[in-house]
This record gives C-alpha cells, structure tokens and sequence, in this order.
C-alpha cells in the first residue's frame, strides 16, 4: 500500500512539474493569440463603420489588447485558456473575456492617454 501511495505521489509531482514547464509558453502563446485577435477585431469593426482608427487611437487599443491578454490569461481557467487558442470567436469565451476588455478600456481613458 505504501509503494502504490508512493508511486502516485510521484506520478503526480512528475505530472504537476511538467504542467509547470509547459505554462510559460502556454501563457505566451495566449497572450500573442489574445492581442492578435482583439487588434484584428477591433480593426475589422472600424473598418466596417469606415471610420479607421488613428495613430492614438491605435497606441490605446493596444494597450487595451496588451491589458486583456495579461488579466484574462491570470483569470482563465487552462481549459478557457485552451478553448481560446482553439477557436478565439468562440461566444463564451468572448463573454468571459469582454468584461476584461471594458475594464482595461475604461481605465486606459482614465489614465489621459485616451484620444
């Protein structure tokens, strides 16, 4: 009984040591997928009204994009995290993620850099 506990145990820290390896690219791969995605689809809407965004405007929404990515990837569960990569439009994930967004929003025309 005490081999098998042992056994497991190390199973697990083997497993947990690996995830922890694993992580940092993970978390880099999102956030690289999250900024891309939030720029293009802010993009594409401007583009849709015809009004493209100008070069403050621009600075801000990557900022934006930058403060979603980091907040959403500490707050995402790995299997949101993993669902996002899969496919970024997915409706629930863009539910979870556009509180993120409107708080980086609302505090990046807090700080004066807003146009």
């Amino acid at each position: 009984m005490l081999i098998v506990a042992l056994v497991v145990l190390g199973l697990v820290a083997i497993y947990l040591w690996s995830m922890q390896r694993q992580a940092p690219i993970v978390s880099a791969r999102y956030k690289e997928v999250f900024v891309e995605n939030c720029l293009k689809q802010a993009n594409d809407a401007a583009q849709q009204q015809n009004k493209p965004f100008n070069e403050e405007q621009k600075q801000m929404l990557q900022q934006v994009c930058n403060c979603g990515a980091a907040r959403s990837s500490s707050v995402l569960s790995t299997t949101d995290v993993n669902t996002f990569l899969a496919n970024p439009s997915d409706p629930a994930m863009l539910d979870k993620i556009k509180p993120i967004l409107e708080a980086c929003a609302k505090e990046s025309r807090g700080s004066g850099t807003a146009p």
